[in-house]
């Protein structure tokens, strides 16, 4: 990846700004009235996410779904062909974050968080609803990040590793910035990460 000196200053300037006079968005959060996000089975855990799904999701096809785009190339970076397809969902996750963590030169300590996987899609516009309390029944979201509960939603049909990576900017924006920039950056940084995901 190749970047001019302006370019890098931009950056280094525009981060800077918003590490130091960041402030907060409206942010989405979970009232008390809510669902538990453990609804579903736990079916990977690993250092820095766990995995919750409807028993009904299809590990193959999500798998298939997430590794269209080359991240990380050459074979040190295949999983293991022998592996279930589950496993492989999770070498291929931990793959995406640490690439998003790399493009965005943010490491935070003690990230943990959750990736709820819903088979059908009108399940996560559901969840959105509920979590935006938006009152428009016609908005179509193929994933989102609600950083009071620490999940990412997401549903077999609408999920693909653009949309897990770009959420993963938002879980990393969460846990680094103290207090977190305007919307608008934590998008335009997310957009960022997707655009920049094969670099």
């Amino acid at each position: 990846m190749k970047f001019s000196k302006k370019g890098l200053y931009f950056w280094f300037f525009l981060l800077l700004f918003i590490r130091i006079w960041g402030h907060e968005p409206r942010q989405i959060s979970a009232g008390q009235d809510e669902v538990a996000v453990e609804d579903g089975d736990l079916s990977v855990r690993t250092a820095s996410f766990d995995i919750f799904t409807e028993p009904t999701v299809s590990w193959d096809r999500v798998y298939r779904k997430i590794s269209r785009r080359r991240v990380y190339f050459g074979a040190r970076n295949r999983p293991d062909a022998s592996l279930s397809a589950k496993d492989k969902f999770a070498y291929r996750i931990n793959l995406l974050f640490e690439r998003v963590k790399e493009l965005l030169g943010m490491y935070p300590q003690g990230v943990k968080f959750q990736i709820k996987i819903f088979k059908e899609q009108s399940s996560v516009d559901g969840a959105w609803r509920r979590f935006s309390r938006s009152t428009k029944p016609s908005v179509h979201v193929k994933a989102f990040y609600v950083h009071g509960l620490r999940t990412v939603f997401t549903s077999e049909e609408g999920v693909s590793d653009s949309i897990l990576a770009h959420e993963f900017a938002h879980v990393l924006q969460n846990y680094y910035f103290v207090a977190l920039p305007s919307s608008k950056v934590t998008e335009m940084l997310s957009v960022y990460v997707d655009e920049n995901l094969e670099e």
